[in-house]
């Protein structure tokens, strides 16, 4: 294949952000210069601006002319990091806002296309620790997503376990809709993963690392988790309740049945 029939996208992690794509005219044009420079497309992360004076935590895709494309808006918000999930009539609850910062959830779930050249191929990109929650990876690979992109800021996080399991939320979305994802952060852990679960490519943490990783077309058709959601989940819930109750009251039958035989 012809390396330069092949799109290139440089793929930015989430950052503690002060700046936004909207509103900075300069970085806008030193975005712009180096995708127009290097010939490839750029995925990173803004604060973008939001109904009723709000911020979007977003992922904004700009193509190798340097226009914008495609943006994401954080939909799943870190509790007490991203927002206040408390009523705003308790008491001091403002106090912490000033803290944690306070976002607009986003609502939509667009595809990003990854170049013409690419032959179509589509993203599906979430936000750290959106990683944890299925439904958002099986929308987009629903909707038609080749590869999911997961950007995430591990950096509060420190050397501790917790980003081996952000890592390993990741795991899980691949294998549920066969489709890789590539976890692009700003600390590690960095890496490919298979939409058989192999992680491949991983970087250490707190150290600097580039890596360079090849998808095309989704090859496997959808998986039945894709199709259909937690349905098979509901239905094992449904099951297990049904079978409880039967099994109380065959409980209940035998006891007061033995309470007769007593009298």
């Amino acid at each position: 294949m012809n390396r330069d029939s092949v799109a290139r996208i440089v793929v930015w992690p989430e950052s503690p952000m002060n700046f936004t794509y909207a509103g900075d005219t300069q970085f806008r044009e030193r975005v712009a210069r180096f995708a127009r420079d290097n010939h490839t497309s750029v995925i990173f992360n803004s604060l973008e601006p939001a109904p009723l004076n709000g911020l979007y935590n977003s992922a904004v895709l700009v193509d190798v002319e340097g226009r914008l494309v495609a943006q994401y808006d954080k939909i799943r918000l870190l509790p007490f990091g991203e927002y206040v999930p408390l009523p705003r009539w308790l008491p001091a609850t403002w106090l912490l806002t000033g803290l944690v910062g306070e976002f607009t959830p986003g609502d939509k779930y667009p595809l990003m296309p990854l170049g013409e050249s690419s032959g179509g191929v589509r993203a599906g990109i979430f936000i750290c620790f959106e990683s944890a929650f299925p439904s958002i990876s099986r929308t987009f690979a629903d909707a038609g997503a080749d590869v999911l992109i997961n950007i995430s800021n591990d950096g509060y996080l420190g050397r501790t376990p917790v980003m081996r399991q952000h890592l390993a939320n990741t795991v899980f979305r691949a294998v549920e809709n066969n489709r890789p994802v590539l976890r692009v952060t700003n600390t590690g852990i960095s890496a490919m993963i298979t939409p058989r679960g192999e992680v491949r490519d991983a970087t250490d943490g707190f150290v600097p690392a580039v890596r360079t990783w090849t998808v095309a077309r989704a090859a496997g058709a959808k998986t039945f988790y894709t199709r259909h959601g937690d349905i098979f989940a509901a239905c094992c819930a449904f099951i297990s309740v049904i079978a409880l109750a039967a099994t109380l009251k065959s409980r209940s039958i035998k006891n007061t049945n033995q309470i007769f035989r007593k009298r």
